[in-house]
């Protein structure tokens, strides 16, 4: 039981960092498109780490990307949110 409970909270602590990592990595491509200060090579390479980041934050999601009422969660919006800004910033 407290094995199991160790690994709820790594599991969230994972989760908070990956949701923390992609907020940075997606701000931060937004920015640089926007002010110019990434050529085309750093945007790309964030694109990429964004993209990855955003991608392990939704797997390790699992099955609570829906709430009970089945409507996305809090954390699949925010998520849809950080995919739709990184494309924003990725036409740009």
């Amino acid at each position: 039981m407290v094995e199991e409970s160790d690994e709820i909270e790594e599991r969230r602590e994972l989760r908070s960092s990956l949701q923390r990592l992609s907020r940075i990595l997606v701000d931060r491509l937004e920015q640089g498109s926007r002010d110019g200060s990434l050529d085309q090579g750093q945007m790309r390479i964030l694109g990429s780490l964004a993209l990855r980041s955003l991608r392990l934050w939704k797997q390790s999601l699992g099955n609570r990307r829906l709430s009970k009422d089945g409507t996305p969660s809090k954390a699949e919006a925010e998520l849809a949110e950080g995919l739709a800004r990184l494309n924003r910033g990725v036409q740009s």
